[in-house]
């Protein structure tokens, strides 16, 4: 019975440790880069950063997501007037560059 308890626990921690983190994370500040993740119809996530007057910072994109820096306070709300189905701080830049040193 302590197994089922003990695995239980474990696979609840794995399943909601990443939302934790995105969830308990600080808001991203001006000049930050973040990620703006679009939906799977509608505008897609370059279209919405174009249409919210910011500029994509990285020449490679995801399928539903791409970065972007915010350039004012207010550009979270501008990304998700405009169909951003999330925005969240992009970690990319701190580990690009320890991956690159080694």
């Amino acid at each position: 019975m302590w197994n089922v308890i003990l695995c239980f626990f474990a696979t609840l921690i794995t399943v909601f440790a990443p939302m934790l983190l995105l969830v308990a994370s600080t808001p991203p500040g001006v000049g930050s880069p973040v990620l703006v993740v679009g939906g799977l119809w509608g505008a897609t996530a370059p279209q919405i950063i174009e249409r919210s007057g910011l500029f994509e910072v990285a020449p490679e994109r995801a399928p539903l997501g791409a970065l972007t820096t915010l350039s004012e306070p207010g550009d979270i709300e501008i990304l998700r007037s405009n169909g951003a189905w999330f925005v969240s701080v992009s970690y990319t830049h701190l580990t690009l560059p320890t991956i690159y040193s080694v």
